[in-house]
């Protein structure tokens, strides 16, 4: 997988973790952001048991994000 030097990746909507999963299994620090309390529980269950890089939170649309500028390499 080519990462173009990405380390830190930010997922909006992250769902089940299709994507957050793939990231962090190929080294990626992921905060995986979704406003699904259900999914962000599903998140927390694959970091632990994959021991990954993931940080599940839950996305307040109506907040700002709580990450300063430049923070991430990518957003997903």
């Amino acid at each position: 997988m080519k990462t173009n030097n990405a380390k830190r990746v930010l997922e909006l909507g992250a769902g089940h973790g299709r994507d957050t999963t793939f990231f962090a299994s190929n080294g990626i620090e992921v905060d995986a952001l979704d406003y699904s309390v259900i999914a962000v529980d599903i998140l927390d269950r694959i970091r632990k048991e994959k021991r990954l890089a993931i940080k599940p939170r839950i996305l307040d649309v109506k907040s700002p994000l709580p990450f300063q500028d430049c923070f991430f390499d990518a957003a997903s």
